[in-house]
């Protein structure tokens, strides 16, 4: 193998070479000058070019035999920044330092980062402040479920604690059987005997007082009750929700609360007299609303439901005095001239029934139950074909309204029996939809009448056995045509 540090030729060529270079380096800015100053300015550019060429080729064999990298200072060798390069010898010198093998440093591992607390996580993949966040409205809920429990179960006791309307005995240590009003008594103890030390308890229970009941239904107005139970207003205006929510012996007992506080005050008898119809109380609603009227004649709707009572029960002269007495009252009302010209109609009474269908259009010819009395007046005037438009266009305004079904029901099973089918849907409908017990009734024998019509007399007994069941009122079938049906099935 060739010796390159031992050979003297090629070192004495490099020596030249890099003698030459260095010796063109150090003269360049005094050649530069004399020809700046000899006006050769192309001799200049050439010298310089073949300075920039000589510095290349300076740099390629230094990056051929060595990196030019620096060596650290402890070893005692001068990088190559301080090295004094002026002689081919230093600079030969200098290449064998360059080139001599030198430990290599082993490879150090890198230090794994550190991860922030904020991004450490769990094995849910959740950070430490978002499961403080959970953990803050996990006790926030359960906070508000113990809130609403505890309201829950206060209210319960205010509600359960009812007082009496008749004292409780309730024994005491001192003396056995006195009474203290509105208390339960849980036990009774026996007084001190004597050579006794302690008081025997009586563990047998004596009776407990009834709670008033309460309403099933709930309302707006409850609360505002509880806190001023004495209000007049309040309970009339309760009363009128539970009438509406169909609770009617809740709203009884709120009109008979107001009449206890107001005698004089018709609107509490109004109320009372509409809760009895509901609840086919019919003599006493009638007594209600009567005494509403003597307190308040002008009180358009104590005639209105007067009216309505006389209709169900067939009194139907009555019911239309008691409905003119209403449209009298209040003319913008079209409800109430319907309402008189179906009473008319039923009493035979055309003259009445025509002016209170006009008096109806008049004012709207958007009310249902105008098209329903005008075909009560065509049927009587014997015009069914007009009767069926009339009827199936008040079907169109209130698809769902029970007086429309059940009529427009009967009317088939009445004057086209080839609509019998129809009828009988109709019907089922009308049930469906009825509000209250006399409602359901009308339905049941409207169905009862089709079955008979159909030669079905078992059907036909048992859905008349039902309806007169929802349709006694004070003791007797409340409605007349009823009667009349079950005794047409009995003669067959």
């Amino acid at each position: 193998m060739r010796d390159i540090f031992t050979t003297t030729e090629p070192a004495g060529e490099e020596e030249e070479e890099f003698g030459s270079l260095f010796e063109s380096f150090q003269n360049r800015e005094e050649l530069v000058a004399e020809e700046e100053v000899s006006g050769d300015r192309l001799g200049v550019f050439r010298r310089l070019f073949s300075s920039v060429t000589g510095r290349k080729r300076v740099a390629r064999i230094s990056g051929e035999l060595a990196p030019a990298a620096e060596v650290e200072s402890d070893t005692g060798v001068a990088t190559g920044a301080d090295m004094d390069l002026s002689s081919p010898l230093d600079l030969d010198s200098a290449r064998r330092d360059m080139l001599r093998p030198e430990a290599v440093a082993p490879p150090v591992p890198e230090r794994p980062q550190k991860k922030s607390r904020s991004g450490s996580s769990n094995r849910l993949g959740l950070s430490q402040i978002q499961l403080l966040v959970l953990g803050g409205l996990l006790v926030l809920v359960l906070a508000v479920y113990g809130l609403l429990a505890v309201v829950m179960l206060r209210g319960r006791a205010e509600w359960a604690a009812v007082p009496a309307t008749e004292g409780v005995v309730l024994a005491s240590p001192s003396a056995a059987g006195e009474t203290v009003a509105g208390e339960e008594l849980l036990f009774t103890t026996t007084p001190f005997a004597e050579g006794e030390d302690e008081a025997v308890v009586d563990a047998t229970p004596l009776p407990l007082a009834t709670a008033t009941p309460q309403p099933a239904t709930a309302t707006s107005l409850d609360l505002q009750v509880m806190q001023d139970p004495n209000n007049l207003d309040l309970r009339l205006e309760r009363g009128a929700e539970y009438l509406r929510l169909g609770d009617h012996a809740a709203a009884l007992r709120d009109f008979e609360h107001a009449e206890g506080l107001d005698k004089e005050r018709a609107e509490a008898y109004l109320g009372q007299g509409r809760a009895y119809i509901f609840l086919r109380r019919w003599k006493e609603a009638e007594a209600a609303l009567g005494t509403a009227v003597s307190f308040n004649a002008e009180l358009e709707a104590a005639h209105f439901w007067l009216g309505r009572l006389f209709f169900y029960a067939g009194r139907y002269a009555e019911a239309a005095g008691e409905f003119d007495w209403a449209a009298e009252l209040n003319h913008e009302e079209p409800l109430y001239e319907a309402w008189l010209a179906r009473a008319a109609a039923q009493d035979g009474n055309l003259e009445e029934a025509q002016g209170a269908v006009g008096r109806v259009f008049s004012v709207t010819e958007k009310l249902p139950l105008g098209y329903l009395s005008r075909a009560e007046v065509r049927i009587l005037e014997e015009d069914y074909e007009a009767a069926q438009g009339d009827l199936l266009y008040a079907k169109s305004l209130a698809v769902h309204d029970f007086e429309i079904l059940n009529s427009l029901a009967r009317f088939y099973l009445e004057y086209m029996p080839e609509r019998r089918g129809d009828a009988e849907l109709l019907a089922q409908q009308a049930q469906n939809w009825a509000l209250w017990d006399i409602e359901e009734a009308l339905a049941l024998q409207t169905l009862g009448r089709i079955r008979l019509a159909q030669g079905r007399q078992a059907e036909a007994k048992q859905l008349f056995a039902q309806a007169s069941a929802l349709a006694t009122v004070d003791g007797q079938v409340g409605l007349p045509g009823l009667l009349a049906d079950i005794d047409a099935l009995l003669r067959e």
